[in-house]
């Protein structure tokens, strides 16, 4: 499922882009003790259905997979040595 953000957009071209979203009954319900993030990439539809907002930019080849060709949003993590 792909939504138009970003400059992406969600058409019936070929090659349509958009942001890559995970739904189902079987997605978990956000991530353990984080409330602030979960609230920010997981949110449920009308039907109870769960949708994760994956922050991939994906493109929908003509083969009908999705390739993974750009970032919403980088995120650098640092650890110690």
């Amino acid at each position: 499922y792909f939504i138009g953000k970003g400059g992406y957009r969600n058409s019936d071209s070929p090659k349509p882009c958009g942001e890559v979203i995970i739904g189902g009954y079987s997605i978990t319900n956000g991530y353990f003790n984080n409330e602030a993030k979960t609230d920010e990439v997981y949110k449920v539809d009308v039907r109870g259905v769960c949708w994760f907002y994956t922050g991939d930019i994906g493109q929908l080849r003509p083969d009908g997979c999705i390739e993974i060709i750009d970032r919403e949003k980088y995120i650098v993590h640092r650890t110690r040595p």
